[in-house]
């Protein structure tokens, strides 16, 4: 805990003395404050006896249904570039632009393995 508040420090630090025009450290102090935040809002709920499996993981206590939940949802991501390379097929057989729907596949793979994961821990 007290590194996560150093590095926020540190951050607001270099953020407010050194000049960028393109406000990168502030954007990036502004994103750690958030995620310590975060970080202590969990770590309230976990005193209060809630154990999510959010908990267990910044914990690293896994067990058999986080486990399973990862399994699956790397399986739902697996599904879904299947389909997606499918339809990438389709586009490029028939002279379409590959690039665009690889991108789009991509961050749908993405989306499913971050979305499968919330939704099977929450499910088991």
């Amino acid at each position: 805990m007290a590194y996560v508040v150093l590095v926020v420090i540190l951050l607001w630090v270099a953020a407010l003395t050194i000049p960028m025009p393109n406000g990168f450290l502030y954007g990036g102090a502004s994103g750690a404050s958030a995620m310590m935040l975060v970080y202590v809002a969990l770590f309230i709920a976990k005193r209060r006896g809630y154990d999510t499996f959010v908990v267990r993981e910044l914990e690293k206590r896994e067990d058999e249904r986080d486990r399973a939940a990862l399994q699956r949802a790397w399986a739902l991501a697996g599904v879904v570039g299947f389909f997606g390379n499918v339809v990438v097929g389709a586009v490029g057989a028939f002279g379409g632009p590959t690039t665009p729907a690889i991108a789009i596949i991509l961050w749908l793979q993405l989306i499913s393995l971050i979305g499968g994961n919330i939704y099977f821990n929450r499910t088991m």
